[in-house]
This record gives C-alpha cells, sequence and structure tokens, in this order.
C-alpha cells in the first residue's frame, strides 16, 4: 500500500473542501492527522468511500492494521469492485501475518485490474517475504513494466536482488530508485546494505548518512551506520554516537546495547561492555533471526558469547528454512542459565555452540558446557570439543593420526617463556620456530625467528598473558611457492574451500596476489573442482581421519604436504570463515561454497528433533 490510485465514485453530499483536506494530509503524509480527519468523515458520511478508504490507508500507515482491515471492508462493502482496495487489503493482512488471505486478496486485486502497478509490486514483495523468488521478481517486474518511473518498485527489486545474491543488480536498482526519488528514506539505506555486502564501506557509510538526512531519527538508520562503523568502518566515535542516540530513542530494542557493547568490547573497555550485554539480555534474552519462509521448518539455539572467538555462521545461516534464537553467555552467567533455562529449552530442537576458541573463549565455555549439558539436546560444536581444541591440545589429538604431521606446539606463560630462554631449557624446540599470542588469528602477533634473543624481543614488544611456541616446516613446492589448503568439516564429510598461493612462508589468502595472478586463480579452481588431484586416496584418509580425532562437528582443516608427502596440518579449528564471493574475480568459488553452506543446512536438519 505504497501509493494511492483513485478514488472511485464519490457521494455528492461529501463537502469538496472536506475531501480537499484529507487528500492533502495523505500527500504530505500527516498519518495520524488524516486518521482522525477520516474517522469523522465516515462518521458524519458513513457512504464515503474516499472516507473509509484514507482511513484504511492512514490506519495502515500507523501500523494498526485490524483498524486498516475493518476500514478497508467498509469500503470494499460501498465497492466491491475496486481493485485498489483489495489491493491495499492485501497488505493490511500481510501486516497481520495471514498471509495466504493476504494473496487471495491481491489475486483479486489483479483479476479486476492487470494493469495495477501497484499491486503487482506489493503481490512481489509478499512472495519475497515467503521465499518465492522466482515468482517474487516476475511480479515486480511486472510492475516496473507497467510503471518504470515508480521508485518504490527498483527499491523492492534492489531488496529482492540482495536477498538472492545479485549484488550488482541491486546495487542499479537501487541507484535507479534514488534517480527517480532521491529522498526516498529505504532506498538510500539498502543502498547502503549492499555496498556493506560488496565491501564498499565508505560508499555504505555516506548512504546511511544521506538516509539519516531524510530522517534524522531513524533507529533502524543510526543502527546500520553505527554497527558499519564499528565492525567494517573504523570510526568507534562515529558508531558511540550512533548507537547512544539509537538506544535513547528506542530504550526498549535490545539489539542495540548489544551492537554498542560490541564498540566497548573492541576498545577492551570491558566493565561497560558487559554492562550493556547484560542490559541487552535483561530486555531480550534472546535475538531472533525468522526463518525466510511462512513456516519455519526447526528451531535452532546459538549459544554465543561477546569477545570470545565466535565461529563465523552468518554466510551460513542466511535466508535459511530454519529460525535462529541467539544467546548471550556471560562469563559469570550461572545464575542467568538457572532463570533462563526452561525458556531457553522450549526454543530449541537444535543447538550450536558458537563459542568456538579454546583460548579466548576460556571464561565462558564452562557456562556454556553446563547449559548444553542441561539442555540435553543435538549441539554442534559441543563446548567441552572446544574446550579441548586449543593449538596444543589439538596436536595430541592429532599425534596419532597416520600421515599426519602438526608442527610441535606447546603453550608457555610469560613467566615460563622468559625463563626458558634465560636458562636455555626450550623443551626439545630447534631454530627457527614460531612464536605467537595465544588467542590471535590471521598472522596478527606472530613471528618467524631464527634467534633466541628474537624470541625474547618479541615478548618484550609482545606483552601478553600466554604464548605458542609452534616448530617450523619448510613446506614450499618445487616451484618455490608455498601453497595453504582449507578444507571444511560438516558432520565429518570434507569439502574443499580455497587455495592459498604465496611467495612467503606466512599464507593468509589476504597477503597473497592471487586477485593479480591467473594462474593462480586457476589452480585454486582445480583444487575446489578435484581435491584428489592434490590429495591422493591415503592423504584424503588422513584428513578425513584428522577431522575424526578433532571431534568437532563443523570445522575447518589448513593444510599443505610436506616434502615427505605427508598432510601438514597447521590448524584445525571451529572458528574458521566460510562466505561467498562478491568479487567477479572470485566467483568461481562460489558453487563450492554453496555445497558447504547446504551440507551444514542438511546436517542441522538432520539433528532437529520434531517437535
Amino acid at each position: 500500500m505504497s501509493t494511492f490510485g483513485g478514488s472511485g465514485a464519490l457521494p455528492t453530499s461529501v463537502p469538496a473542501e472536506l475531501v480537499d483536506e484529507m487528500v492533502t494530509l495523505m500527500n504530505a503524509g500527516h498519518w495520524d492527522s488524516l486518521a482522525q480527519v477520516a474517522k469523522k468523515a465516515t462518521l458524519r458520511y458513513p457512504r464515503n468511500l474516499l472516507g473509509w478508504r484514507l482511513l484504511g490507508i492512514a490506519q495502515y500507515k500507523l501500523q494498526a492494521f485490524n483498524e486498516a482491515v475493518a476500514a478497508l471492508r467498509q469500503s470494499l462493502k460501498l465497492s466491491p469492485g475496486t481493485a485498489e482496495v483489495h489491493s491495499e487489503m492485501a497488505s493490511c493482512l500481510v501486516g497481520l501475518g495471514k498471509y495466504e488471505a493476504a494473496e487471495a486478496s491481491f489475486k483479486v486485486a489483479l483479476s479486476l485490474r492487470p494493469d495495477l502497478a501497484t499491486a503487482h509490486a506489493n503481490y512481489g514483495n509478499l512472495l519475497s517475504d515467503l521465499d518465492r523468488n522466482v515468482e517474487a521478481e516476475a511480479s515486480l517486474l511486472k510492475s516496473r513494466s507497467l510503471n518504470p518511473d515508480a521508485a518504490y518498485t527498483h527499491n523492492s527489486l534492489c531488496i529482492l536482488l540482495q536477498k538472492t545474491g545479485r549484488l550488482k543488480e541491486a546495487l542499479g536498482s537501487a541507484g535507479r530508485a534514488l534517480e527517480l526519488d532521491p529522498n526516498l528514506f529505504e532506498a538510500w539505506v539498502n543502498l547502503g546494505n549492499v555496498q556493506t555486502e560488496l565491501n564498499q564501506f565508505e560508499g555504505a557509510a555516506a548512504s546511511y548518512r544521506q538516509a539519516l538526512q531524510i530522517r534524522h531519527d531513524s533507529v533502524s538508520a543510526l543502527y546500520a551506520l553505527g554497527h558499519l562503523q564499528s565492525k567494517f568502518g573504523g570510526n568507534p566515535v562515529e558508531a558511540k554516537s550512533c548507537l547512544q542516540r539509537a538506544i535513547e530513542l528506542s530504550p526498549s530494542d535490545s539489539n542495540l546495547y548489544v551492537a554498542l557493547g560490541n564498540v566497548f568490547l573492541a576498545a577492551k573497555e570491558l566493565p561497560r561492555a558487559w554492562e550493556l550485554f547484560k542490559q541487552a539480555q535483561q530486555l531480550s534474552p534472546l535475538v531472533t533471526m525468522p526463518a525466510r519462509k511462512a513456516q519455519a521448518e526447526f528451531s535452532v539455539l546459538l549459544l554465543d558469547a561477546a569477545g570470545a572467538g565466535s565461529i563465523p555462521l552468518d554466510y551460513l545461516i542466511r535466508h535459511a528454512a530454519y529460525e535462529c534464537h541467539s544467546y548471550c553467555v556471560m562469563p559469570q552467567g550461572v545464575a542467568e542459565v538457572e532463570s533462563d533455562f526452561g525458556f531457553l529449552r522450549g526454543k530449541a530442537d537444535v543447538v550450536i555452540n558458537m563459542i568456538g576458541d579454546a583460548d579466548n573463549g576460556k571464561a565462558f565455555l564452562p557456562v556454556a558446557r553446563n547449559l548444553a549439558d542441561r539442555l540435553d539436546l543435538p549441539t554442534v560444536n559441543h563446548p567441552f570439543k572446544i574446550m579441548q581444541s586449543n593449538r596444543e591440545g589439538m596436536g595430541s589429538l592429532l599425534a596419532r593420526v597416520a600421515g599426519c604431521r602438526f608442527p610441535k606446539t606447546q603453550e608457555f606463560s610469560a613467566t615460563q617463556l622468559r625463563k626458558a630462554i634465560r636458562e636455555g631449557d626450550m623443551s626439545g624446540f630447534a631454530l627457527p620456530l614460531i612464536v605467537r599470542l595465544t588467542g590471535t588469528h590471521g598472522g596478527t602477533d606472530m613471528e618467524k625467528v631464527e634467534t633466541w634473543d628474537a624470541v625474547s624481543q618479541f615478548v618484550a614488544t609482545h606483552p601478553a598473558p600466554s604464548y605458542y611456541l609452534i616448530e617450523y616446516v619448510d613446506y614450499r613446492s618445487a616451484d618455490g611457492q608455498f601453497r595453504k589448503y582449507r578444507m571444511i568439516n560438516v558432520g565429518g564429510k570434507l569439502f574443499p574451500y580455497h587455495l592459498a598461493i604465496h611467495s612467503d612462508w606466512l599464507v593468509h589468502y589476504f597477503r597473497t596476489d592471487m586477485d593479480q595472478q591467473l594462474w593462480m586463480r586457476e589452480e585454486e579452481a582445480e583444487f575446489l573442482r578435484n581435491p584428489e588431484q592434490v590429495f591422493n586416496e591415503l592423504q584424503m584418509q588422513t584428513l578425513r581421519d584428522v577431522a575424526a580425532a578433532s571431534q568437532l562437528d563443523f570445522s575447518g582443516i589448513d593444510c599443505a604436504l610436506d616434502p615427505q608427502g605427508r598432510v601438514l596440518v597447521f590448524e584445525s579449528n571451529a572458528t574458521m570463515l566460510v562466505h561467498d564471493e562478491k568479487s567477479e574475480v572470485y566467483a568461481y568459488k562460489n558453487p563450492y561454497v554453496e555445497r558447504i553452506k547446504h551440507a551444514f543446512n542438511d546436517m542441522l536438519g538432520r539433528l532437529a528433533i520434531p517437535r
């Protein structure tokens, strides 16, 4: 019900001044005033079609859907053949969650007027909400063909195209919507959302700021900009400002407290962060992501903890057929668990423990373990399994896997490491070796060192409670390049995810020259098509044994082949990122990434207990 499409027959007894007043209020978007005036008009002129219809539109805009339906029902009694009113009734029914009735009303509207562009557009939005994306696109394209200058329709297409992963097309639709209506708030927000997915963070921030120029106190735009600057933009001052203002405007929205808590967490202002997380949990014990269909197939409970090394599941659970409820585990959360236990038990068919880092999650995993044990539901990556999966613990788990080489790894407290260097007792480590902080990933805070003095210097310049010493293994290939392969384990089945090739031993995808070297991408594509060309059957069996020994239901394995043909495992843990590719340069990877997503969701479906 985004536009007004004709008034129908008007009783001659209605004063023209009243008609003008109602239409003026509608065009200005003064919905409260319109509702009041239209209600008075319907009381005085009960057979006035326009009054009932405008009352219905005003109540819809005010999200008073039941009142809107009642008003439009009166309008249809007066004029049952008015297609516009059937379309507007359908939109109200959508607001009430009565999707089948809404679809029936849209079909009546379109049978009466097949050329009614607004009905095609709004029907397309309903079909998109029901995850009937092909039908949704057809309906929206029909609306666009009937009225190519409707900014609203281009904006709806942007939402659908983003949802289905066609981000460049979505960008174009948002741009066209804004060409037609530069003040369309929703289009600026959606443009920012698409730019965020495309990693165009500066552009996204500019789009959200433009949305806020139109609606200064929009909580959704303040949240979007604050979250962007907190997670990607590197502007914590703007993030705090936006999120604090959003909380002032909507103090009962728990998501805002979580987002602001994450800003303080990143700044290591832990007391303030936990205060905000507690406030969020008091407002709403669960943060819910609805299923992308009318009826969720089952329900998933996510046990998460801020700052504890969460498993990055955004891509895997996006647009899922199940609903997800996220619960924040507190390090001091025993009391909260006791009070929330029965509530949580009724919300889950299957549990996913999101706390995937054994080092960073030390304060949270015992609480999560207690909760998972008491819930007694199928649990992906049970906290007890994660507790054994730090770098040193994984070495112990993999020690007996035939054909596997896991570099010797040992954790030292700062005091122990200084003493070992001073006394020359390095527990069997030889130079060169790798030293790194515990709880870090992505190659940060780690160095390959050639002397013991260099180890001492690393400790001096990287003060921390504890460190890992790791055996260095030269795993370069015959061509002098270092190759690191990533396999993803889903329920014991392995899927190739990527191959990173680099001239230096410290291999991470973002450090490589893959985007400039076609031969590297072609080699990666061939690995994804046929990993058995890299790992023979014995080596593939070793990788399967590594996955089994880790005991994790979902995990990644970063590995290579050493000069003797053994599988060299750098790490096997639950925190490895799986995501689709936005760049056309790497689009060849997406069919293989989608296989992982489908396998993950199939695993959850098998584990879920029917209600």
